[in-house]
């Protein structure tokens, strides 16, 4: 990331919006170039003329780009910013309050991400945006929601809308808002609650059409749309597009911002997204479409079959992993079974997936995130887009489906510029779904083995694998004794049916053979009667 040559302001300077300016505030505006009393801030906020932020030309632009890996397209590009403090002036001017917000969270120079997609989005540009996780996409479409909404008004109804393939990611994401308007009373529609006179709703598209057919949420004075997670949202593959397409039609107004936010951008969901925007999109791309988090250490072991990978497992934990630990598993059922199998005592573990709960999920999530569970079981729910700053360590139990979700579940760990570890496990079925991942991570900066990245599939393979989950066999070694004291029994029914079968046509054989040297006798009986 390119250095500025401004200054910050510490995390300590707080901007009191009132009365004279406390020594922190002073220290603050110094930072900021304004000097006097309140009247001064609020004057310098808004003399636009002198205070606006210089014009830069496109080479320098371009150099900052480069610098951050940035590849950015559309006409017009609005300059990037180089420094939150950039942020309070004309002609940004997002809220005093939420510039201060990220200055306590030590939010001092943006990401790549954030860069550009702040100053896009409050210049009134729709956004397709595609950055690796971890890398600060949230506080890129929350901070210019303050600056366009400008002020709570509540009388006006829902002016921004938050879509999110999942609900515990919608808590994320409203947490993080609470903490950046601290200081304005921005009304949010939380759970259970109306959703009259509320500035904000951040749901998933399930719960935004069941309130729109009961008439219950009105989306006409929708200015500010985001969907995040938009390579879910937009996937042919899952439900989401019907009910996307009911969201968009609810929300009429001609002048709204629209932005998709996603770790990885493929050509399908780019041009779905592309099709409800403006004609001259923003397209912001960090690190390529497909890339993993480069703070994330990434490593594959071969464990041969399912039961290596439980033996592989028991190896991990036994030789100590940095916790906490998330894995992942494919299904239901195999994170019921992978937690009866290696759950010990003394280890605090957990599972977590779809079938649970809402009130259960979210006391596992608070459990997780308080450090009171170190090692939590989970399927893809807890892949997308939930921030556990300080996961340790991944582990793919199960070898993830698709490139996209390889990306998803490594990026829970490595989260704002620290250091993390994600563990893939593969056996032999998985062999042919190893080199797109295997690309992945060495495009990130990990070793993987020559003979991995020499392994040749053909794109109709290819094709039939991302659309297929693989077909594994159990992984709880009691479920399989049991399964296979069940086909004992079986094949000793089936021999027991076969051999009373025999039986049966023996006894039915010496019944007709009985009854055929009855009837000789009877015509030999006969005979001598003549």
């Amino acid at each position: 990331m390119g250095s500025s040559s401004l200054s910050v302001p510490p995390p300590s300077a707080t901007l009191n919006l009132f009365g004279r300016p406390t020594r922190s505030q002073a220290d603050a505006n110094a930072h900021l170039g304004i000097s006097g009393g309140s009247d001064a801030v609020a004057a310098a906020n808004t003399a636009s003329d002198d205070k606006a932020l210089k014009a830069i030309t496109f080479k320098k632009k371009r150099n900052i780009w480069r610098r951050n890996d940035l590849q950015v397209t559309g006409t017009d590009l609005p300059a990037p910013i180089e420094h939150f403090s950039d942020l309070v002036r004309p002609p940004l001017s997002v809220p005093r309050n939420v510039v201060n917000n990220l200055f306590v969270r030590q939010h001092k120079v943006p990401t790549p991400i954030q860069m550009q997609a702040i100053s896009s989005l409050i210049h009134h540009r729709d956004v397709l945006a595609c950055a690796p996780t971890g890398s600060g996409k949230t506080i890129a479409f929350l901070v210019p929601l303050f600056a366009l909404l400008k002020a709570p008004d509540a009388s006006c109804g829902v002016r921004a809308l938050i879509v999110t393939p999942t609900a515990e990611l919608a808590q994320q994401i409203e947490r993080e808002a609470f903490f950046l308007m601290k200081g304005q009373r921005w009304k949010f529609v939380q759970h259970g609650q109306t959703t009259k006179n509320k500035d904000i709703f951040i749901a998933t598209p399930g719960r935004i059409v069941s309130l729109l057919e009961q008439k219950l949420l009105d989306l006409s004075n929708v200015q500010y749309l985001v969907f995040d997670e938009g390579d879910r949202l937009w996937d042919s593959r899952t439900d989401f597009l019907t009910v996307i397409d009911r969201i968009l039609t609810a929300c009429t107004r001609t002048d709204k911002v629209v932005s998709l936010f996603t770790a990885t951008l493929s050509e399908k969901v780019e041009a779905a997204a592309r099709s409800v925007m403006g004609a001259d999109p923003v397209r912001i791309i960090v690190h390529g479409r497909r890339s993993a988090n480069t703070h994330v250490k990434q490593r594959l072991i071969f464990c041969g079959n399912e039961l290596g990978k439980v033996v592989a497992m028991r190896n991990l934990v036994r030789e100590g992993i940095t916790p906490p630990v998330l894995v992942f598993v494919q299904s239901v059922e195999r994170s019921k079974e992978l937690y009866e199998e290696i759950r010990a005592e003394g280890l605090h573990m957990a599972i977590m997936h779809a079938k649970m709960t809402v009130e259960q999920r979210e006391e596992t999530v608070l459990q997780f995130r308080l450090g009171k569970i170190w090692v939590l079981v989970t399927t893809e729910l807890l892949a997308r887009g939930i921030d556990f700053k300080n996961v340790g360590t991944v582990i793919n139990f199960d070898f993830p489906a698709t490139v996209d979700s390889y990306i998803h579940r490594v990026g829970r760990t490595g989260r704002a510029g620290k250091e993390g570890t994600a563990i893939t496990f593969f056996t032999e079925d998985d062999k042919e779904r190893l080199p797109p991942i295997a690309k992945v991570m060495q495009d990130s900066g990990n070793a993987v083995e020559d003979w991995i990245l020499g392994i040749k599939v053909d794109r109709s393979t290819r094709r039939r694998l991302e659309r297929t989950t693989p077909q594994r066999t159990i992984v709880s070694t009691r479920k399989r004794m049991l399964v296979a004291q069940q086909r004992m029994q079986r094949q000793y029914r089936r021999l027991e049916a076969e051999e009373n079968e025999k039986k049966a046509a023996r006894k039915a054989s010496k019944r007709r053979k009985g009854r055929g040297d009855c009837e000789r006798n009877d015509g030999d009986d006969s005979m001598d009667d003549e």
